[in-house]
């Protein structure tokens, strides 16, 4: 079962996504893994599926993921250059550290998560090994920041696409 996801919900955490066949809904496919991919990403992501419920009025499914949550990272923004397209925080990523490109491809959500833009580069920065430099795929997106501004990394993103294996060899 394969489809794209639409929307994130921060809080439950879950996806909003349109699928390529009707899912079974409930808890039919709890602890089932879902894995997230997206071309631009080099890694792709994995969750735990809590729960399918059908979104009312649309062709869509809202699928409650286990815990952790969606983030990735989160940090405060120490430089803003609008000029270049890029950020640059002190914070220390670490799992950028475990894999150079993990952020690649991925979302770069505002404070209050209501804009998000696409990451093209996360590169550890030139004051010390802690620090991230960010570039963004359009160079206009760090219009949207200033310094002290705080940021949020998602490891899913809208327009990426989900899969779960043998929904229709169990279900079907």
């Amino acid at each position: 079962m394969t489809g794209q996801v639409n929307a994130l919900d921060f809080d439950t955490p879950a996806v909003t996504v349109a699928a390529s066949a009707p899912l079974p809904t409930g808890d039919e496919l709890a602890g089932r893994p879902i894995m997230f991919e997206h071309p631009d990403w080099p890694k792709n992501t994995v969750f735990t599926i809590k729960d399918i419920t059908p979104v009312e009025g649309a062709e869509e499914y809202l699928i409650a993921l286990d815990e952790p949550g969606l983030e990735a990272a989160v940090g405060t923004l120490d430089e803003v250059n609008t000029e270049e397209g890029w950020v640059f925080t002190k914070d220390h990523l670490e799992k950028l550290f475990n894999c150079h490109y993990l952020y690649d491809g991925k979302a770069l959500y505002s404070e209050d998560k209501s804009q998000w833009f696409q990451i093209d580069t996360a590169r550890t920065g030139y004051y010390s090994v802690g620090d991230v430099t960010i570039k963004f795929k359009d160079k206009a997106a760090a219009e949207n920041f200033k310094p002290g501004d705080r940021f949020w990394i998602m490891d899913v993103n809208p327009g990426a696409t989900f899969r779960i294996n043998r929904v229709l060899a169990a279900f079907g």
